[in-house]
């Protein structure tokens, strides 16, 4: 599958709103990305601050100028180059449309039955595929986090068995009153090929078997409560498995610096992430890092004994203490 599909899932898990164009670039070619603006993304308002592309230093409100006999023209102030010109696609604002997506995943798999939104933005019921004599609704799921365990059971309640295609993981949930569903991540099942969408069958086949097998296996022989230790381990195990390189990166893109993915990623899992992790992350990626030279930014952290050193007129070329954009 291509990179820029994985990262996509996981970026969507967590977030849904507008996108400037030249956000794509990094991680979509252009082709892809004409492709997409004609089936998955829809322009929304212009935006209302934009980078500056000469210095790519500082974000400005955008001003309208017209002139007689010509089309109007938009500008921004610049310190370094006065008056910059914007061309008409720096100022457009994209948003993935969730409901297509829904409809082109139910599409692939040629599900029965019509697509229905259970939770707006949330849980989609894609249809019915058949399964060894017999049916399995298929379900769509982002951002689980954000979603109360009871709004999903209460929605997946007249579901048996279903089948529950995600943007990113599910913790485990043991209190399931009956079998639980099988949760299959999109990024172990989907593809982009020659500009298409496509979900391999045998992949999600052999994805479903492996939840079902698992479910049969940590069910309790006899009906009991699941003890308070095996819950705990089950979660730590799923958060470890969760921090992967691809949701660091994603998590990048969507924050647009270090610090503030490892600070998003710290909530989001209730444990300590360090910038350097997700640092090392985007490294091992080859994701480019974009970061600050100038010593006199706001991203330096300016400590006394640094201030001493200023005074002193001796300060160092060190990196340390930068925080990563």
């Amino acid at each position: 599958m291509h990179d820029w599909l994985r990262t996509l899932w996981l970026m969507l898990d967590r977030y849904c709103g507008g996108f400037a164009s030249s956000s794509f670039e990094d991680w979509i070619d252009r082709d892809t990305l004409a492709i997409l603006k004609e089936s998955w993304l829809r322009e929304t308002s212009p935006l209302k601050y934009v980078v500056c592309p000469d210095c790519l230093d500082h974000d400005e409100e955008p001003i309208l100028r017209e002139y007689p006999g010509v089309a109007p023209k938009w500008f921004i102030p610049c310190p370094e180059s006065g008056r910059v010109q914007l061309r008409p696609d720096e100022l457009q604002q994209w948003q993935f449309d969730l409901e297509a997506i829904a409809r082109t995943i139910a599409g692939t798999l040629s599900l029965s039955g019509p697509l229905s939104v259970e939770i707006p933005q949330k849980l989609w019921r894609l249809g019915r595929a058949p399964w060894q004599n017999r049916t399995r609704e298929v379900w769509l799921l982002r951002d689980s986090p954000s979603l109360s365990r009871t709004d999903l059971k209460l929605a997946l309640k007249s579901s048996r068995q279903a089948i529950v295609l995600t943007y990113g993981r599910v913790l485990p949930d043991p209190l399931w009153k009956t079998r639980s569903p099988a949760f299959v991540l999109l990024s172990h099942v989907s593809q982009w090929c020659d500009g298409k969408f496509s979900i391999d069958a045998m992949q999600l086949l052999e994805a479903v078997r492996d939840q079902d097998d698992m479910v049969c296996e940590s069910m309790p022989a006899e009906t009991g409560r699941v003890s308070s230790k095996r819950i705990r381990r089950q979660v730590k195990e799923e958060i470890a498995s969760m921090l992967t390189d691809e949701a660091m990166v994603a998590a990048y893109f969507q924050h647009g610096s270090v610090r503030l993915a490892a600070e998003a990623l710290s909530i989001q899992t209730k444990s300590e992430i360090s910038k350097d992790k997700v640092y090392r992350a985007l490294k091992r990626s080859g994701v480019e890092i974009k970061a600050p030279v100038n010593h006199n930014s706001c991203s330096v952290r300016r400590t006394v004994a640094s201030q001493r050193c200023d005074n002193r007129k001796i300060i160092s070329d060190s990196t340390d203490t930068v925080d990563w954009q």
